[in-house]
């Protein structure tokens, strides 16, 4: 087998690979992260709202079954909206992680393509120079 086949078929088994190594992962991790970064803004609100609902039984000024009661439902809604910050704040976690993993699979992506391409440049080239 001559250099010139051997080339030809070291390019040819590449451009197979190349072909092979499918398209770019989607995603736009910068989006992505944006996105986390404006569920994480909600997240704090919603804290603040939470926090302001706790302390409006002890702004009041009544007494009785009726307060208590009321008091009673406050801290519920307290915990209830505390319980959303907190979910909100896991969300937007993983909203990051997962940015991570998208980047981290177009950077692979990327460079397994990148190698590829200048293989095949440094084949083609040689091909051209054992042609002449």
């Amino acid at each position: 087998m001559s250099l010139f086949d051997e080339l030809s078929g070291a390019l040819s088994s590449i451009a197979g690979v190349l072909s092979a190594l499918g398209p770019r992962p989607d995603g736009d991790p910068a989006g992505m992260r944006a996105l986390a970064r404006a569920i994480e803004a909600e997240a704090e609100t919603v804290g603040t709202i939470a926090s302001r609902a706790g302390g409006l039984p002890g702004e009041m000024v009544f007494v009785g079954p009726a307060a208590s009661r009321f008091a009673g439902h406050a801290s519920q809604v307290r915990g209830v909206v505390s319980s959303a910050a907190g979910q909100l704040e896991r969300v937007a976690a993983d909203v990051r992680r997962q940015a991570a993993q998208v980047e981290r699979a177009q950077q692979e992506y990327d460079r397994a393509r990148k190698g590829l391409e200048d293989k095949i440049q440094d084949l083609t080239a040689q091909l051209r120079n054992a042609s002449r």
